[in-house]
């Protein structure tokens, strides 16, 4: 559970994002990331978060279909739109990120089946979206508690 955004990733080498004049689009956000990798292995996952009802919301819901990752809990907002993070690697090998905060910040308790999710084995939340302020933080940690007390 937790953040399904678009990397734009700079391509121009050893730049920081004010200079930056390149960008390439990937689908990103470490839960997605974390659930994509389980069924390319061959194992069962489920994503559960959101994103805009735009053509990166849709992009990020295919890409996760076509490794075959369950996204029967994504949830597409028809009013925000989805997460964006530009990103770039500069000379000390840092990287250098700014977020343009969407819809992942918007999904709400009612919008999740707790039911389904209580059929996991394993639950991954994202830790940087733990941070983000209500309605999502509310949710975040019900889900959690929920998880705990399935063990």
């Amino acid at each position: 559970m937790g953040e399904l955004l678009i990397d734009f990733f700079c391509t121009d080498v050893d730049i920081n994002l004010i200079e930056g004049q390149n960008f390439q689009k990937q689908a990103g956000g470490a839960p997605a990331n974390v659930c994509a990798t389980i069924a390319k292995l061959g194992g069962t996952a489920l994503f559960s978060g959101k994103v805009g009802n735009d053509p990166f919301g849709h992009f990020l819901k295919k890409t996760l279909d076509d490794v075959q990752v369950d996204t029967s809990m994504v949830v597409f907002d028809n009013i925000h739109p989805t997460t964006l993070a530009f990103v770039s690697l500069q000379a000390n090998g840092e990287r250098d990120f700014v977020f343009n905060r969407g819809a992942d910040a918007f999904l709400m308790e009612e919008e999740i089946d707790t039911v389904k999710l209580n059929e996991a084995v394993i639950h991954h939340f994202g830790s940087a979206t733990a941070l983000l302020s209500d309605p999502f933080q509310t949710t975040y940690f019900h889900v959690m508690r929920n998880a705990k007390e399935q063990g």
